[in-house]
């Protein structure tokens, strides 16, 4: 059911993207509200509108607030002196990667509430069109200046890591943008990647490698400044 700009599929499919991502079944959240699994499936699936109390009692047993989930439901006074940004300002970004080991493009999602500046990352979707469908999801905030974007994000669930992605703002009416995401590896090292960041889905894959592997011309400047520059 959708009601103006909610949708309770959308509620629903998030909620079990959070579920997943912390590794609780449908039957751990079914004895938490007291609810049989077929309700609480039913909820993730849009198919029974989830009331508030239930959301509540969700969000307090996810550990997440539920303002997160609800677009428009909170306002940050904080917004309102910020009017030079509002171009940069989108409800939806796409994030591609390119992974050597495995030879694959990784697809992420980002979705801003700019009344608040929080912002949530749906980290290897699956497909753009589908973003909840994804192997983690790291709650942050975005913060928008006159030369770049930049998101600090946190997962929901061990180990706790915590992505940075940077993102200039001076190409932002281009189809696209080439940042930089930062993160720790699972042995506590420093990482960062290239990363390529749309406004809107991209599917052209030519476009994707020719942008994301680094070149032998991106490895000379690597060597000769010690800086990986994008």
């Amino acid at each position: 059911m959708r009601m103006g700009n909610f949708s309770y599929e959308v509620l629903g499919a998030k909620l079990r993207a959070i579920r997943k991502a912390k590794h609780i079944s449908l039957n751990d959240v079914a004895q938490a509200l007291n609810k049989s699994v077929s309700t609480v499936a039913k909820y993730e699936t849009g198919e029974i509108n989830i009331d508030l109390e239930s959301l509540l009692l969700i969000c307090e047993y996810f550990q997440i607030n539920s303002a997160d989930l609800l677009p428009n439901t909170s306002f940050d006074s904080a917004a309102k002196g910020h009017p030079r940004y509002k171009d940069q300002m989108v409800d939806r970004v796409y994030i591609y990667y390119y992974r050597a080991y495995d030879r694959w493009i990784h697809r992420c999602v980002i979705e801003n509430d700019n009344t608040t500046f929080k912002s949530i990352l749906y980290f290897d979707v699956k497909s753009e069109l589908e973003p909840y469908q994804c192997n983690y999801v790291y709650e942050g905030t975005v913060h928008y200046t006159d030369s770049h974007t930049y998101y600090v994000f946190y997962n929901i669930t061990k180990p706790f890591d915590m992505i940075t992605i940077n993102s200039p703002s001076l190409s932002q009416g281009y189809e696209y943008r080439i940042g930089l995401l930062s993160s720790i590896t699972v042995y506590y090292q420093n990482m960062a990647g290239k990363i390529l960041i749309s406004d809107t889905p991209i599917q052209d894959q030519s476009l994707l490698m020719d942008n994301l592997v680094v070149d032998k011309q991106t490895l000379k400047e690597l060597r000769r400044t010690n800086f990986f520059i994008v």
